[in-house]
């Protein structure tokens, strides 16, 4: 039986390590290791589920409708799941066709006013209304409506990052825990939650938090590490091999994702180019570029049943700093 190595699954379908150990957690596939090999491998049923995986991840399919999917005895159970994806896509369709009439709409008129810059001047209520009053008449069997709400509706249908958050972090003291080696998240994660269950965390900090992020992002012979933070009081105590340290604060992007969503890093650091009213700003930790992970509800997660923990949700966190437009 032909075994793959974790990472070299990772390069082949260009998708995170933790991605795939994610994906394990949700029972999607499974990995093997050998006797004379620390690290995951994956047999070729498992290797042709990765595939399935990441092709219906590129549909824009949900990993719970992808779960749905691989163990559906009924095919009609899957055709249903499309035929759901592809009305959503023709509303999306739909979306930006109205901004594709709206903005020729809008060339037609300027034309026709010979007008050659765009200035607040251009859009009086007589022009605007003109606008809504050609944009309805050319749509058949629709009440007229405001173009600004037909614009914003097609917006909003369109948006993929619209729920960017600006947010502010206090200085906070924390314990750390960082590994590089085999399975960094898993190691580090299992240090940190003996550490908050021994000392029964929640009770004396029930605002607890907890972050993590690639430390180092990657090394010369191809690992990566892990490290996480949880939040304790000033004056608490910790050994070996947690470490204390004090986390200045800061301002960040905030994007909340749904565990194993990692891709949408990229999309994150993507919108945040284009922002005109924040840029990324550099700052420690470097393991990210200063970029951290929060796991949503920790208190909730280590007073659950261990049996049905499960952060199903991470804060995306980039460090920012506000654009001043005066200069």
């Amino acid at each position: 039986m032909e075994l793959v190595t974790i990472t070299q699954v990772s390069n082949d379908f260009e998708i995170s390590t933790r991605t795939l150990r994610y994906y394990e957690e949700l029972g999607l596939i499974k990995s093997t290791r050998s006797n004379d090999y620390a690290y995951r491998m994956y047999d070729t049923k498992n290797i042709k589920l990765i595939f399935q995986i990441v092709f219906l991840k590129k549909l824009n399919l949900t990993l719970n409708e992808i779960k749905k999917i691989l163990s559906d005895d009924e095919t009609c159970d899957s055709i249903n799941l499309f035929y759901d994806k592809v009305n959503s896509i023709n509303n999306e369709i739909e979306a930006l066709e109205s901004i594709k009439y709206a903005l020729q709409l809008l060339i037609n008129k300027l034309k026709v006013h010979n007008i050659k810059r765009i200035n607040s001047d251009i859009f009086t209520e007589g022009f605007v209304s003109s606008f809504t009053h050609s944009l309805s008449q050319n749509k058949t069997n629709e009440e007229e409506r405001n173009v600004m709400n037909e614009v914003n509706d097609a917006s909003k249908k369109l948006s993929k990052m619209d729920g960017i958050r600006v947010i502010y972090l206090p200085p906070f003291t924390v314990a750390s825990i960082q590994y590089i080696g085999k399975d960094p998240e898993d190691y580090t994660g299992e240090i940190l939650d003996s550490f908050i269950e021994n000392n029964k965390l929640w009770d004396m900090k029930p605002d607890l938090r907890v972050f993590g992020f690639n430390n180092p992002s990657n090394t010369d012979n191809g690992e990566h590490g892990y490290e996480f933070w949880v939040t304790i009081p000033e004056d608490f105590q910790v050994d070996l091999p947690l470490i204390k340290k004090t986390f200045p604060g800061g301002m960040y992007a905030a994007y909340c994702i749904k565990m194993g969503d990692f891709h949408k890093w990229g999309e994150f650091a993507q919108a945040l180019q284009s922002s005109d009213v924040m840029e990324y700003e550099e700052r420690e930790p470097k393991g990210m570029e200063g970029s951290l992970e929060e796991h949503v509800n920790p208190y909730l997660y280590y007073t659950s049943d261990k049996k049905i923990r499960e952060y199903t949700q991470l804060d995306l966190l980039i460090p920012i700093k506000l654009i001043n437009k005066s200069n």
